[in-house]
């Protein structure tokens, strides 16, 4: 499982915003997850044990995308 993964939790129901999260990977014994609530990005942690029953749905770059982005930003800041 790679950062960006998009995850269904199998516990919750189509209306509660954690069904859909992005893994952000293993800390400790509990894997992380970022999911929106209310238009705000929020945290969520689960026990690794568990995390085979998550199913995969998807991927997104948008992180890589952001340190890139993010990444142009201060070099330009840099040369000026």
């Amino acid at each position: 499982m790679r950062k960006g993964t998009i995850l269904d939790n199998p516990w919750v129901n189509e209306k509660n915003p954690l069904k859909r999260s992005i893994y952000m990977g293993v800390k400790g014994r509990y894997f992380e997850t970022w999911y929106i609530h209310e238009g705000k990005l929020k945290k969520a942690q689960y026990d690794k044990s568990i995390l085979k029953e998550f199913d995969v749905v998807g991927y997104t770059n948008v992180l890589e995308n952001f340190i890139k982005d993010l990444a142009f930003d201060l070099e330009v800041l840099w040369q000026n």
